[in-house]
């Protein structure tokens, strides 16, 4: 950019998009530049620690850096939240559970401040996990309601996983994941559910595309029982 004239600024519509504005002129609603990947095997795409995208870990050792964590880089991929992500990997989902409830009470500004307490991630980061939180409170209350407010007063301990493996109701809602027969039918048409209803996996998809990095893609292991071939691992230099 060369002066102010060519400066482009930007309201950010949602975390997958901002509106862009050049010397007061709109330029247009843009999407992030890295498309939703799904969770990565070892041998995928890799956010390299020099804040670049590579096809494999080799590639990112090739040009003299290394793999940071699986998947496109997104607002995430730093140290700090990575070693946060690692510190808390064992309560994260409950601190995260806590913050959406005071999301759904009290509005974003206090679910942010939840966030910045409990966990300290950066102000970008803390972002895509907050708007994840508006996400579910939007299209997971159903699902959602009764676990948080049992977790959030302490009433109740609330597995994250099912005795199958499968995951909870809330947190198969915020992933597209649904057990019902019902939703088993929207999936089989999604394309439809999609056009018409906004009800399907929004909330885990856009939620990667915001964060880059998460437990799973930085091979943490969680508080969420995850197959272990869905969390990555670093071979590469």
């Amino acid at each position: 950019m060369y002066g102010d004239r060519q400066m482009i600024r930007g309201t950010r519509l949602n975390i997958v998009q901002c509106e862009c504005y050049s010397s007061r002129h709109l330029i247009g609603i843009i999407k992030r530049n890295n498309d939703y990947d799904p969770p990565v095997m070892p041998t995928s795409a890799c956010c390299g620690g020099d804040g670049i995208n590579y096809p494999t870990q080799e590639a990112a050792c090739t040009n003299g850096t290394y793999p940071l964590h699986g998947g496109y880089c997104g607002a995430c991929s730093s140290h700090q939240d990575i070693n946060i992500f690692n510190i808390t990997r064992n309560n994260m989902t409950n601190i995260a559970t806590k913050c959406g409830v005071k999301y759904v009470l009290f509005g974003k500004n206090s679910a942010i401040r939840c966030m910045n307490e409990a966990a300290a991630l950066s102000v970008e980061c803390t972002e895509c996990w907050v708007e994840n939180m508006g996400c579910d409170a939007a299209h997971c209350m159903t699902k959602c309601a009764i676990v948080r407010t049992f977790i959030i007063i302490n009433i109740l301990h609330v597995n994250n996983t099912k005795p199958d493996g499968s995951l909870n109701d809330c947190l198969a809602c915020d992933e597209g994941k649904q057990n019902s027969e019902i939703y088993r039918y929207m999936w089989k048409y999604q394309s439809f559910f999609e056009s018409n209803f906004s009800v399907l996996g929004y909330c885990g998809k856009p939620f990667i595309v915001c964060s880059g990095a998460n437990r799973r893609r930085s091979g943490i292991m969680s508080d969420i029982d995850r197959p272990q071939d869905t969390i990555w691992k670093r071979y590469a230099c």
